[in-house]
C-alpha cells in the first residue's frame, strides 16, 4: 500500500525506556534522600507531604483528556510543556545539558556515549528518510502516474467515440471525470518535482541535524501532500487499472 511512516525501531523504544527509567531512578533517589532517617509516624507524615508537594509542583503535566487531541496540544503549550512532534525536533533533547547530567549522575552513559548515540540516531533517521523518499518517488513515477494516465486516456478515447456516434449525447460526467484525472496527474507531477528538488538539496547538507530538520519540516510535508494527491485518485481510477490493493480491499475483504 502507498504509505509513508516516520522511521522508528525497537532500539528507539529501548532508548526511551532507558531515559524514563533513569528519570524515575532520580525521582526515587530524591524521595529516599528526603525520607532518610525517618521512621514510623514521622516517615508516614513526611511521605504524604512529599507526595502532595510533588503533585502540586508537577500538576501541569497531568491531563485526563485525549492526549492525541488538538485540545491537549493547545493546553500543553499554555502550560509551557515541550511538544516535539518530529524525530528531528526530539533528538537534540538527548544531548541537552540536563540529559547528559542525568545519565552521568547514575552512570548510565557518559557524555561521549550520549553524543555518540545522538549522532548515530541522526544518521539513521536521515538514511531512513532517504530510503522512504526514493521509494515514494519510484512508486509514483512507475506505478501511480502511469495508471492514472492510462485510465485518463481510456476515458478520453471512450468519450471521443461516443461523440462520433452521438454528437448530442450528454457527456458532462465523463468530461468532468477526465478533467479531475488530468488535474490530479498535474498536481502529482508538480509535487513529485518539488520532492525531487528538495531531496537532492537535502543530500548536499553536511550537518546531520540540519539535514534532519530539512527532512522533517520541508520534505515530509511535501510527501504528505503527495500522498493525499495520489489517494484522491484511487477513488476515481478504475479498479482494474489501480496498481495496488485499494483501501476497500485492505479494510473489508480478505
Amino acid at each position: 500500500k502507498f504509505e509513508f511512516r516516520m522511521p522508528g525501531s525497537n532500539q528507539n523504544l529501548s532508548d526511551c525506556n532507558m531515559v524514563l527509567n533513569t528519570a524515575m531512578a532520580k525521582s526515587l533517589k530524591e524521595f529516599a534522600d528526603e525520607m532518610e532517617g525517618k521512621s514510623g509516624e514521622e516517615f508516614k507524615a513526611a511521605a504524604m507531604e512529599y507526595v502532595a508537594n510533588t503533585l502540586r509542583d508537577h500538576q501541569r503535566i497531568i491531563f485526563n483528556g485525549d492526549g492525541y487531541s488538538d485540545e491537549w496540544q493547545v493546553e500543553a503549550e499554555k502550560r509551557g510543556l515541550a511538544n516535539h512532534k518530529t524525530t528531528a525536533d526530539a533528538l537534540p533533547c538527548f544531548v541537552s545539558d540536563k540529559s547528559i547530567e542525568l545519565f552521568g549522575e547514575f552512570n548510565v552513559l557518559n557524555e561521549a556515549e550520549v553524543r555518540s548515540r545522538y549522532e548515530v540516531k541522526l544518521e539513521k533517521y536521515n538514511k531512513t528518510m532517504n530510503i522512504e523518499i526514493r521509494t515514494m518517488k519510484r512508486l509514483v513515477r512507475r506505478d501511480y502516474l502511469p495508471a492514472i494516465n492510462r485510465f485518463a486516456a481510456e476515458i478520453a478515447e471512450n468519450t471521443w467515440k461516443i461523440k462520433q456516434m452521438l454528437p448530442d449525447a450528454d457527456l458532462e460526467a465523463q468530461e468532468r471525470k477526465l478533467r479531475t484525472l488530468v488535474d490530479g496527474a498535474a498536481r502529482i507531477n508538480k509535487l513529485l518535482s518539488k520532492l525531487h528538488e528538495l531531496h537532492y538539496a537535502s543530500l548536499e547538507v553536511a550537518d546531520q541535524q540540519e539535514r534532519a530538520n530539512m527532512n522533517a519540516h520541508q520534505i515530509v510535508p511535501v510527501m504528505d501532500d503527495l500522498r493525499d494527491a495520489v489517494d484522491a485518485m484511487e477513488i476515481i481510477v478504475g479498479h482494474e487499472q489501480w496498481p495496488v490493493p485499494t483501501y476497500n480491499e485492505i479494510l473489508f475483504y480478505t
